[in-house]
């Protein structure tokens, strides 16, 4: 069975202002969102025929704000996959690897929310389960490059997500939570997409990790495909293509 794992925003689905943008869309349930008319067709077909395992930023409520929208997999990986989700439910054993994994950050944590109270710029500090930090802020870019000049961080990322920096443990990146996918699972081909570069994380645990042109520069590994064009169609069709190929192939 092909396994593909994909990021959410920006990857699946989108937000309003891409309205102009993208015209022919299909409204979701969740306010402000939408996916493509391509899109909602292509991923009903995919879901026929591949294993769908969402691999996203959003905490759990917000997943579960589109969960329906995207035809309610039975896993999902949730906080950057700190998270696994079963029909909605957290899975215990999993959560807890993962805060006994983060609290190898607790000091650049604590380093990070001190020096982002003094920041005037910075909106909101949120301890997410133990796992994370969301910081919002009036400027990601330039919050970010202060903390790199500023702190000596060993065990977290900064990754920019919109209006809102996340500070997350090296060791709960998408790709981290994949390869633990991988170990529990085991699936035969795994197919990965994201547009964020926090995806490009998931490459070293996935036969392919597809993603935009935007991040075609960043891209230093073989089993990378650059996707042109309206991302979440094009995904889709290159998952659709992949599936067919190993069934003719006897590899499903």
């Amino acid at each position: 069975m092909v396994t593909f794992c994909s990021d959410v925003d920006g990857t699946l689905i989108y937000y309003v202002s891409r309205l102009m943008e993208l015209p022919e869309r299909v409204p979701l349930q969740c306010k402000n969102q939408f996916m493509t008319k391509e899109s909602h067709r292509l991923l009903q077909e995919v879901r026929q025929k591949v294993e769908f395992l969402p691999v996203t930023a959003r905490n759990v409520e917000k997943y579960i704000e589109v969960a329906e929208d995207l035809g309610n997999p039975t896993f999902a990986l949730v906080c950057n996959g700190a998270v696994l989700l079963k029909n909605g439910v957290p899975d215990t054993d999993w959560l807890q690897e993962s805060k006994a994994l983060a609290e190898k950050s607790e000091e650049d944590f604590d380093r990070v929310i001190a020096f982002c109270k003094k920041q005037p710029s910075v909106k909101k500090i949120t301890w997410e389960q133990g796992i994370r930090i969301l910081i919002t802020t009036s400027n990601t870019r330039k919050l970010r490059e202060k903390l790199l000049a500023s702190l000596e961080l060993e065990t977290v990322d900064l990754w920019i997500a919109g209006k809102v920096l996340e500070i997350v443990p090296k060791s709960l990146t998408k790709g981290a939570a994949v390869r633990r996918w991988r170990e529990q699972f085991a699936p035969k081909f795994l197919i990965a997409a994201g547009n964020g570069e926090i995806d490009l994380t998931m490459a070293d645990h996935a036969e392919v990790l597809l993603v935009p042109d935007i991040l075609a520069s960043k891209v230093h590994s073989s089993n990378v495909k650059v996707v042109q064009g309206v991302f979440s169609d094009g995904v889709l069709r290159e998952v659709l293509d992949i599936a067919k190929s190993r069934e003719n192939e006897g590899g499903i």
